[in-house]
């Protein structure tokens, strides 16, 4: 990121514990001082890209995968492959899920 950019976005990551190493949170510190810190880990996911990722995984879960290679073969294979249609749903969904939110006073929804 450079000094221009700063201030044009907010990093919002939840507060997984995945996401909480020591190297990790020391380089965010430096590169996005201004994410929100304490966002909840069970916070509701609006990013259709989560979407994408289990779409993903469906694509490869039932390969056997021995290397490196064959992970990135196989996850070039399933992007390539990816339901488009099923994207644009997820992308569609975003208002109901929005509303959801809302109405369960931003506890997690059924998406």
């Amino acid at each position: 990121m450079t000094p221009q950019d700063r201030g044009r976005w907010i990093l919002v990551q939840d507060n997984d514990p995945k996401h909480k190493a020591k190297k990790s949170t020391k380089l965010l510190d430096k590169m996005a001082p201004d994410r929100l810190p304490d966002w909840p880990s069970n916070s509701p996911d609006f990013n259709p890209i989560e979407d994408v990722w289990s779409l993903l995984d469906d694509g490869i879960k039932h390969k056997t995968i021995k290397s490196l290679h064959d992970l990135k073969k196989n996850l070039t294979k399933a992007w390539e492959n990816l339901d488009m249609e099923k994207i644009r749903a997820s992308i569609a969904s975003l208002p109901k899920r929005f509303n959801e939110c809302i109405e369960r006073n931003g506890e997690r929804t059924s998406y």
